[in-house]
């Protein structure tokens, strides 16, 4: 999972809406005080860059600030980026429209734990199983969701 996602305004708002909505079942406390991050942390996830650690003792840490937006925002951009890969698109709303235009839509391959957990993992270690797993299933609910 690391394919690389074309910067264009259409596959941002896919991010937003989508990390928001992902943000909304798995954190709905931390909604408010994300939003402030979201657009600096989707430009610097479509653009490659490392997510600020919420470790304080690592270079570039936040220290206390630990919100679910810094590991959500490059799990929905690494699963959409291998999404269009995969399906040889170029934009997120392609996909959407095809699968609309389609009676029978493909199904899209499930984010598991094992595709997410060396992500989430670096950006924010204290992260647990349980909520990596409530992470995947979250995002393979939203992304569906989204894509119809």
């Amino acid at each position: 999972m690391s394919a690389k996602l074309l910067p264009t305004p259409e596959n941002q708002a896919a991010i937003q809406a989508i990390s928001y909505d992902v943000l909304l079942k798995i954190a709905p406390d931390e909604v408010e005080a994300s939003q402030v991050f979201l657009a600096p942390l989707i430009d610097m996830a479509i653009h490659g860059e490392e997510m600020p650690s919420s470790s304080p003792d690592k270079a570039g840490g936040l220290g206390s600030v630990d919100l679910m937006a810094m590991v959500v925002i490059p799990v929905v951009v690494t699963v959409l980026s291998d999404l269009l890969v995969e399906l040889g698109k170029v934009k997120v709303e392609e996909i959407k429209e095809e699968r609309q235009k389609a009676r029978e839509a493909k199904a899209l391959k499930r984010i598991t734990y094992e595709d997410i957990a060396p992500l989430v993992k670096r950006i924010r270690p204290a992260s647990t199983k349980k909520e990596i797993y409530h992470l995947a299933e979250a995002v393979n609910k939203i992304l569906l969701e989204y894509l119809e």
